[in-house]
């Protein structure tokens, strides 16, 4: 569609809970002007821009921008994720673009929740990073994976995961880089205050349960291709909180 956003939240947040699904999957994005963002989250000044609480899921899954856009998917407000939920952005194509997942306020994930970032081409890479926390994360028994994602040719940008300031709000939180590339052959790099004591690991590394299933609702993982063995509760190929079904068609819906 031709308009600065296609999914704009105006006012409180966008709050799910208690078993419950947002998904934009298999969508093709046509948005006008160069400076549109597809997904804009805003809340307000008393509220998060995203609220994911009690076993409930985000999934932004196989979609397509066609053309320049500012930013993917931006939160004008917090974003947060607690108790047992997940957010996940995966298998997206995009041409050119400035920002693709950005918070204008620190982030919460807290208590066994996950953020996955996997497996999305970027045709003309971000300018800045994929993704960019901005002024930092929060972690509590909880995990952010970046995972398989590739940037195409650009001198511009070469940062997979940019968290701009430490946190003191730290506690069991886990942060999983692993085989971004640039180029289809250069590891991308990574901004992580040591805080964190992120694991990083390239494409020739073995499988890293958390890059590609839920922790908490996962009880092993296969040692070829990282095939997830769900715990009770856990669905589909990642052991989300949540079933999340097929989009009804592979070519894209305008």
């Amino acid at each position: 569609r031709a308009s600065s956003s296609a999914i704009n939240f105006v006012g409180p947040s966008l709050k799910l809970s208690w078993h419950s699904l947002f998904a934009v999957m298999g969508n093709t994005f046509h948005v006008a002007g160069g400076d549109g963002t597809p997904i804009c989250l805003e809340g307000s000044s008393h509220s998060l821009s995203l609220s994911v609480l009690n076993n409930s899921a985000v999934v932004i899954r196989g979609n397509v921008v066609t053309s320049a856009v500012k930013c993917f998917m931006l939160f004008l407000r917090a974003l947060g994720v607690e108790s047992l939920s997940a957010v996940v952005f995966q298998g997206n194509d995009m041409q050119e673009i400035s920002v693709v997942f950005i918070s204008s306020e620190s982030s919460n994930i807290y208590y066994n929740s996950w953020l996955q970032f996997s497996d999305n081409l970027f045709r003309v890479s971000p300018l800045g990073a994929f993704p960019f926390f901005y002024p930092t994360a929060n972690l509590r028994d909880s995990t952010v994976s970046v995972s398989g994602n590739r940037f195409m040719p650009s001198k511009r940008m070469k940062k997979a995961l940019w968290i701009y300031l430490e946190t003191s709000n730290l506690t069991n939180g886990a942060i999983v880089a692993a085989c971004n590339t640039v180029n289809d052959e250069e590891e991308a790099k990574y901004v992580i205050p040591s805080a964190y004591n992120a694991t990083i690991l390239t494409c020739s590394d073995p499988c890293a349960l958390a890059s590609s299933c839920f922790p908490a609702y996962t009880t092993t993982a296969s040692s070829d291709g990282c095939a997830c063995t769900c715990a009770e509760g856990g669905h589909g190929d990642a052991c989300l909180p949540v079933a999340v079904p097929e989009p009804p068609s592979t070519d894209g819906a305008d």
